[in-house]
């Protein structure tokens, strides 16, 4: 009877340690998305007033796994400057750092940095027209939620916690019989 309670115990947990071993190779596998969506942005300011537009401003994050890096995308919604105007993101003070914008290939309204900001940078955004030039408040692009531990981090603690639980159903396992 023990010998079968200890047989079904070892089956469920070798079961259940495969797959979770499963998704950690799935998940060291797997690219990361290349196009942007809600999984890899985030919002810094909403419907904020610069000028005679309304923008949205969002931080994207490019997760490699390893390292990630912030770009920010400013969308205008259906009021979007033309491409002859001139769109920046301030890194600091207006004087400090300017990021040039430009409009997104894959999205209607949208104008994105090439640069990259760290996390912890105040920035700004600025719209020049032939009719002015404004500026909207301050924004601190903020952390990335959760730790800061890398992904592969993560999934190789998964994988040692998955090795040590197989040897341990195996030693009761033998134990048992």
């Amino acid at each position: 009877m023990a010998d079968a309670v200890a047989m079904r115990v070892f089956r469920i947990g070798g079961a259940v340690v495969l797959a979770v071993m499963s998704m950690a190779w799935w998940g060291l596998t797997t690219s990361p998305a290349s196009a942007h969506g809600e999984n890899d942005a985030r919002s810094i300011a909403r419907e904020v007033p610069v000028g005679p537009y309304t923008v949205s401003v969002w931080q994207v994050i490019g997760d490699h796994g390893t390292t990630s890096s912030a770009h920010v995308v400013v969308d205008f919604g259906t009021e979007t400057p033309s491409a002859q105007d001139s769109v920046v993101v301030a890194v600091g003070a207006p004087e400090t750092s300017l990021l040039p914008a430009t409009p997104s290939l894959t999205s209607d309204g949208v104008w994105q940095t090439t640069g990259a900001v760290e996390f912890g940078d105040v920035i700004q955004v600025g719209v020049a027209t032939d009719s002015g030039h404004w500026w909207t408040q301050s924004f601190t692009v903020p952390q990335p939620p959760g730790g800061s531990m890398p992904m592969r981090v993560l999934i190789g603690m998964t994988v040692i916690i998955s090795a040590v639980a197989i040897v341990w159903l195996g030693r009761r396992a033998r134990r048992a019989w």
